[in-house]
């Protein structure tokens, strides 16, 4: 699941097609909360792009966290599967290069991804995979 630079629809990068992650560095940030998979990834991700974050903000809530940057509180990268409906005010946008992405696991007992319930929701959850690895452009 691909992280995508979240910024407030009047920010000058709202405009470009993709965003260099080095870009943001200067930004404040809204995260997630400290010890959740997807801050270590956003952190490390940061981190590669060669500075240290600092975020001013932390939600647990994807839809919150995208209000905060749509009222100009800050930046984000939030994953793909959380971003089914963007709020007015933000621009989503795909990084530049090879983006961070978390990755996310569905485990059954063994032969039981053969059983009618299990396999519709297996199938039901790579449906929804491949279409979130499709960028999706969102703007104000």
């Amino acid at each position: 699941d691909v992280l995508d630079a979240v910024v407030p629809a009047d920010h000058p990068l709202a405009r470009e097609e993709r965003i260099e992650l080095g870009a943001l560095a200067g930004e404040p940030w809204v995260a997630p909360l400290e010890g959740w998979s997807c801050d270590h990834v956003f952190v490390t991700a940061c981190q590669v792009a060669g500075f240290s974050p600092v975020v001013e903000h932390r939600t647990t809530d994807w839809a919150a966290l995208k209000a905060l940057v749509g009222a100009g509180l800050g930046v984000a990268l939030v994953p793909r599967l959380a971003q089914p409906s963007p709020p007015p005010g933000v621009a989503i946008r795909p990084l530049v290069g090879d983006a961070p992405c978390r990755h996310i696991l569905a485990l059954c007992r063994g032969g039981s991804e053969h059983g009618r319930a299990i396999a519709a929701t297996l199938d039901a959850l790579e449906l929804v995979a491949r279409r979130a690895a499709e960028p999706r452009l969102a703007a104000a």
